[in-house]
Parts: structure tokens; sequence; C-alpha cells
């Protein structure tokens, strides 16, 4: 574009600005000019450079003959060219030429007040600049491309062959999708063959089944899901395993984990047999006879020694159960952190240790409870069969000897 052209792009963007009432006739803008002084200038210059079409200043028709202090409907005629496009909107813009995935040196949207030597950007046209070079990026990055005057075929080969049509419209424009991270992909030296491979497997996957014309909208709406894909797919390829491989991996640790946690209650299966069998006798054994106290006590005796030695075998295994969690745990952290792309995938393993884990521990609970209930049970048997005026008895005489043998000692 010389500088003539851009002086003169310059001059028609003035003038829009300059309009009041804005409407676009046929792609031009027409619109109300008042003529102050600074205006009055912009007019005539306006006029000088051709740019002005219709004027009608109160019936007057003349640009020359037209007066500064008045208001003057006016209609500027300007480019439509390729390179240097004035726009009524985003929809005109795109319908035009090959902007969709060429933007001109130069253009102005009316709709947005915006021209491309603006300081700021609207949001809209931020996005557009986005999936243009987007579209630079797949069409460096597919096997072949057909360029048309209104749109661009890309073609990716793999098992076999995608067509991608770059077309989309304005309601396509969607902010905060995540380009930077998709060009920031394939822009990245490391391993680019890989990339691209992996680019051609996500999309063969995610867009045969779209209808061909609307593959690219598609690809916008879904863009941070087949990014994550990418992503995904290339972390397992880099690491030089397959996610398979992982996962048959994870399977086997699992089928070891639980196999251990059965192992916990397997062990102490056959002495839980004997919480009941330890009822039974002690309710066979006790009698209720003045002479069969010292064989009660001592039945009693016993049921409490084996309740508390085998609490102490029951929380043993507890502490053996929380071993084996915490080491399944180790496990999903490392997980997690070495492979994070796909490790929501693989959590459900790990959901099954801990179901598996949360079972074993009630039954450890529910047995130590048995331990206890039977112990209770048997002190109640031991309670009903014994006369309790006999036993104070017994130990009265019994402290009173003990106390005779401490003061006789003290004598001596």
């Amino acid at each position: 574009m010389s500088d003539s052209d851009a002086q003169k792009f310059a001059l028609m963007v003035r003038g829009v600005r300059a309009l009041q009432n804005v409407q676009w006739d046929k792609g031009h803008p027409t619109g109300v000019f008042f003529l102050d002084d600074a205006n009055y200038a912009l007019f005539l210059e306006l006029d000088q450079s051709g740019i002005l079409d219709d004027v009608d200043a109160n019936g007057v028709y003349l640009p020359e003959k037209i007066k500064s202090g008045c208001n003057a409907s006016i209609s500027l005629v300007v480019d439509k060219r390729r390179g240097s496009y004035f726009a009524e909107d985003m929809d005109d813009f795109l319908k035009s030429h090959d902007h969709i995935f060429a933007p001109p040196g130069e253009f102005y949207i009316g709709c947005v007040d915006y021209w491309l030597k603006d300081d700021n950007t609207p949001a809209e046209i931020q996005t557009y600049f986005h999936v243009v070079d987007l579209a630079s990026a797949l069409e460096k990055a597919c096997d072949h491309s057909i360029r048309e005057p209104h749109s661009m075929n890309l073609i990716f080969l793999d098992s076999e062959k995608l067509e991608l049509p770059i077309k989309y419209d304005k309601s396509l424009l969607i902010d905060e999708l995540p380009f930077n991270v998709f060009q920031d992909f394939l822009k990245d030296d490391a391993h680019k063959e890989e990339r691209k491979r992996i680019l051609k497997s996500v999309f063969l996957e995610r867009l045969r089944s779209i209808p061909t014309q609307e593959r690219f909208p598609y690809l916008l709406r879904h863009l941070d899901e087949i990014v994550q894909a990418m992503q995904d797919r290339f972390h397992v390829a880099v690491s030089g395993f397959s996610f398979e491989k992982i996962r048959n991996e994870l399977e086997e640790r699992k089928l070891k984990f639980l196999s251990e946690y059965n192992k916990v209650i397997s062990e102490i299966h056959n002495k839980i047999l004997v919480v009941p069998v330890s009822l039974v006798l002690s309710g066979l054994k006790m009698e209720r006879k003045p002479e069969a106290i010292l064989q009660n006590v001592l039945i009693l005796t016993s049921v409490f020694i084996f309740s508390f030695l085998m609490t102490i075998l029951l929380f043993n295994q507890r502490h053996t159960l929380e071993a084996i969690r915490s080491e399944a745990r180790l496990q999903e952290s490392r997980l997690k952190e070495n492979f994070s792309a796909f490790f929501d995938k693989l959590r459900e393993h790990y959901e099954e240790l801990e179901k598996r884990y949360q079972r074993q521990n009630s039954l450890l609970t529910w047995f130590i409870f048995s331990v206890w209930f039977v112990f209770f049970v048997s002190l109640g048997i031991f309670l009903y069969y014994t006369d309790l005026k006999v036993i104070y008895e017994l130990s009265y005489r019994l402290l009173f000897k003990v106390q005779i043998i401490l003061a006789s000692k003290i004598c001596v």
C-alpha cells in the first residue's frame, strides 16, 4: 500500500468518525456532517480527495458552494479493495475477499468504530486475529492447502484423508478460547513431527464424523477439548509410555493391593472363629455352686485375657491395613504428579482400592466389637452364676490375711 493510499485511507477514517447518525448504504457510510471550522476543513479535504459522494446542505448540492456553520447530509465513497477495506460490521468484513484467513493491510469496522491503527482493540477483533493466526498455523501443519477467493481448504493425511475448510462467521468469534496454547503446541520445536502426528490423529478422531463444512466451526467451539486431548497424548508420547501400558501396570498394582487387603483379614480368620467358641465354653463351664466360684473366676479371667490379646492382634492388623493404604496413596500421588494429563482416567483404580480399605477396616472394627461383646456376655454369665456375697466374703478374708502378713513383717 503506497503512502498516498495510506493517507487517503486515514482521511476516510477521519471522515466516517466525523459523521453523526451514521448509516450504511450498500457498504458506504452516510450521515450528518456539522460543518464547524475544524470539520469544514476536513469536508473540503474529503471533496478534493474524491471521497465525497452525495452532498445535501439545505438544498445546496455542490461542496464548493456549501459554507461553514451548517449541517450537511453526505455520503462517502470508501475503499472496498483487497488490501484496504471499509466494513459496516464483521459479517461484511468476513464475507469479503479472503479476510477469513488473511486480514488486509488496512481496514476499518464501522459497528465497533475500529481502525487497524487504533491502540485499543475490541475483544471481537482480537478474537478474529487469533482465529487468523490459528488458520495460518494449521496451514503450516497440514499436508496440502487450497486457497480460494473466499475460503481455504486444508487437507490432513493420516490413516485417512481429512478435509478442513476454513469457513466461519461472526458468531464463532468466541473470546477466551485457548488459541495461544494451541499455537504454542505447534510452534514448539521439541518433537515437532510427533506434535504434527498427534494433531492429525486428534483431528481425524474428533472431526471425521462432522460434516465437512461444519468442521472448522466445530473446531472453534471445542478448541479447549481438542487442545487438552493433544496435550494428553503428547505427554504420553514423550514419556515413552502408552496409556494402555500404564493402565495395565496399574491394574497389576491394584490386584496386588487388593490381595494384601484380603490377606489382612484372612490371616486372622481362624482366630476370629474362636470368639463364638469362647462364648459357648464360658456358658457351659460356669456353674452355680459355691465351690465353683474359683472355676468361674478363672474362666472369666481367661476370656478377658483372650479378649485383650485379640484386641491387640486386631489393632496390629489395622496398622497393617493403614500401611498398605499409605503405600497405595503414595503411588497415587506419584502417578498424579508424573502423569497428570490422564490421571483422571485412572483415578477409578484407586477409588476401588479405597472402597476395599473402608470395607476391611469396617470388618476389623466389627471384630473388635465382637470380641468385647463376648467378654461382657461372659461377665454377665459369671454374675448370674455367682453369689456376689460369697465373692465379697472371700475378698474380705483374702485382704485380712494380707494385712496380717504385712503387719507381722513390720513388727519383725
